[in-house]
């Protein structure tokens, strides 16, 4: 008798169970660091973060990270331009920045997913919207990670000690992938043309612009939060670039884990981890002034995305 064998697909049920556990567990992980995080600032650095000065570098931190939405916006625009799809860029924008809150929400798809919807309301294309959105994941976090690793381990070589040993072979095995990557790219084969057809941005030109722009996002993110930190931390370059690497690695990481509204708990833990080393506990007040800016820089963007009012509609090309 003849046995087919059928691929194992979680039953619906099953699926429910498993988002609930990691909703669950993102909302204990964070409201764990809170916790940690106020017990912390009230025994060892509260007078830091009750100072006026302290928040004019948090507000003014603030501000820096919302404007990394106006570049985030171009880009979205221009990927859904190599779909096909024709956006006004105050249409863009006020897509990304109305769709801010929906980052809090679990399961760290409800922010895309509300602009895939807002643009198909307005005339595109949900399949071209989706493919923009996947691709727009894929090269932001693999670009904070090497900007990361490059700053942190490279440059200033501030890693921890577990993560300091293996960064240079980490990175260049990255580099290796790169070049074979970019050899597929430059010369004419079957998998080229998949990659074509599956994804417009994998032409070789199109993909160092995209590169080269999120390098410029992930400044102003990582940036901000390095200028934030000064709010509890004395001014020093080389804590200033730990910062910033701590900053892209942990929010890679917490935009990678599912369950985790705007990375709650797995950010904020990684950050505390890879700065304790060099911040003993400071390390936690920084974690939270990380998460101070980056909650009112979202709120900041959504005010803003509010004023945008273009009455143009997504037009197919």
């Amino acid at each position: 008798m003849e046995r087919r064998l059928h691929r194992y697909r979680p039953r619906p049920a099953v699926r429910k169970v498993l988002l609930t556990v990691a909703f669950l567990a993102a909302l204990i992980g964070g409201a764990y660091f809170l916790l940690e995080a106020t017990a912390a600032a009230a025994a060892n650095a509260f007078h830091l973060l009750s100072a006026p000065s302290a928040w004019f570098f948090v507000i003014l931190a603030s501000l820096m990270f919302a404007c990394s939405y106006v570049p985030s916006a171009f880009i979205w625009r221009q990927l859904l331009f190599w779909r096909g799809v024709n956006v006004e860029a105050s249409e863009s924008l006020a897509l990304l920045l109305r769709t801010t809150p929906a980052k809090y929400l679990p399961g760290n798809v409800a922010q895309p997913m509300g602009r895939a919807v807002g643009l198909a309301l307005r005339g595109g294309t949900l399949p071209a919207a989706m493919g923009t959105l996947v691709e727009e994941a894929v090269l932001s976090i693999g670009v904070a990670v090497f900007v990361g690793l490059s700053v942190g381990g490279l440059v200033l070589g501030v890693l921890p000690a577990p993560l300091d040993a293996s960064v240079p072979w980490l990175l260049l095995g990255v580099l290796a992938v790169i070049l074979a990557f970019v050899g597929v790219l430059a010369r004419e084969s079957a998998l080229r043309r998949w990659l074509l057809r599956a994804s417009p941005v994998m032409e070789l030109s199109r993909i160092t612009a995209v590169g080269g722009s999120y390098a410029m996002v992930m400044l102003l993110v990582g940036g901000s939060v390095a200028f934030a930190s000064l709010a509890v931390s004395p001014f020093d370059l080389r804590s200033g670039a730990l910062v910033f690497s701590a900053f892209l690695l942990s929010w890679a990481l917490g935009s990678l884990v599912p369950g985790a509204p705007a990375g709650l708990g797995v950010r904020d833990g990684a950050m505390v981890w890879i700065l304790t080393p060099y911040f003993a506990e400071t390390a936690v007040v920084i974690a939270a002034v990380a998460r101070i800016t980056t909650i009112l820089g979202d709120t900041v963007a959504f005010l803003v995305g509010l004023l945008f009012f273009s009455h143009e509609r997504a037009r197919s090309s």
